[in-house]
């Protein structure tokens, strides 16, 4: 059975299943214990959850086209690729305790940055692919709210230019009338 993509938004957010629920502590700790290569942690906590461990391997580029209903491939989504820019990345046993660590790519996609609480150092491509993720983000690439907020922003920064040049040419003008005058002085 399959599920297709009647819609999207702009930034699509896969949360990856990182951690497995039920069962007592003492219970699912001789479950691990019996298949020590299940990937599970044998620490349980309060709730019964332990962390699935190991990595999933994802892409930088995802084309979600075979995802979507036909319908919707019909439409703006001819091309319907996503690139990553950020990972989540969990460190611990359990969902009731641990350390989160991000990576963020920069807007052209260039730089990636790890951040760690205060801590931000700048990451290679190869370190953000073997994380262990536990969410993922990606950016729809020509999503029409991702095209309308760039024209409005486009828009923006021309305006700023027109209005920064004005400014220039009138003290500019400013200028130039006070040294006509000094000079006729």
């Amino acid at each position: 059975k399959t599920s297709k993509l009647a819609s999207i938004p702009p930034i699509l957010t896969l949360h990856l299943k990182r951690f497995r629920y039920g069962g007592s502590g003492r219970a699912a700790r001789s479950a691990s214990a019996n298949h020590p290569d299940n990937g599970v942690s044998d620490y349980v906590g309060p709730s019964g959850s332990a962390k699935v461990e190991g990595h999933v391997k994802f892409q930088s580029i995802l084309d979600i086209k075979p995802y979507l209903t036909p319908k919707l491939q019909d439409t703006d989504f001819k091309k319907a690729i996503c690139r990553l820019f950020a990972v989540v990345v969990h460190s611990g046993k359990n969902s009731h305790s641990g350390h989160y660590v991000t990576y963020v790519a920069n807007m052209k996609g260039k730089d990636w940055w790890k951040m760690d609480d205060g801590k931000v150092v700048r990451a290679s491509l190869n370190e953000v692919m073997q994380a262990e993720a536990y969410m993922l983000f990606y950016r729809v690439t020509n999503h029409p709210v991702a095209t309308e907020l760039k024209e409005a922003v486009d828009a923006k920064s021309a305006a700023s230019v027109r209005i920064m040049d004005a400014i220039k040419r009138t003290e500019d003008q400013a200028k130039a009338a006070e040294e006509k005058k000094r000079a006729q002085a």
